[in-house]
């Protein structure tokens, strides 16, 4: 569970569960499947990344910066941001994590 490191100042094991809870609701919110992908396929950190397909789930913060948002047609992200990656949506992989994370709550 490397990522929860990443998602704020403090090591996760240094976390309080309130503090932990709202990190990962706001992660959540913002990029939660883009955070998995990158997790499990660390050249995707630090490039624009969209999650999704006919309609965009999920998106990195580089992707953002172009104008990519969560529930713009894939087409508009297409035109805003062509060179970013496109990657399918991963339920599978979304839910182990998910349990992982409820174990740890």
């Amino acid at each position: 569970m490397r990522f929860l490191a990443r998602l704020g100042p403090k090591r996760f094991s240094e976390a309080s569960r309130d503090q932990l809870t709202a990190e990962l609701g706001f992660t959540g919110v913002q990029r939660y499947a883009g955070i998995m992908h990158e997790e499990y396929n660390p050249d995707l950190r630090g490039r624009p990344v969209v999650v999704g397909s006919g309609v965009i789930a999920s998106c990195s913060y580089e992707a953002r910066r172009y104008g990519v948002r969560s529930a713009q047609p894939i087409s508009e992200a297409y035109r805003r941001c062509p060179h970013a990656v496109f990657l399918p949506v991963r339920r599978d992989l979304y839910e182990k994590v998910a349990g992982e994370v409820r174990r740890i709550l």
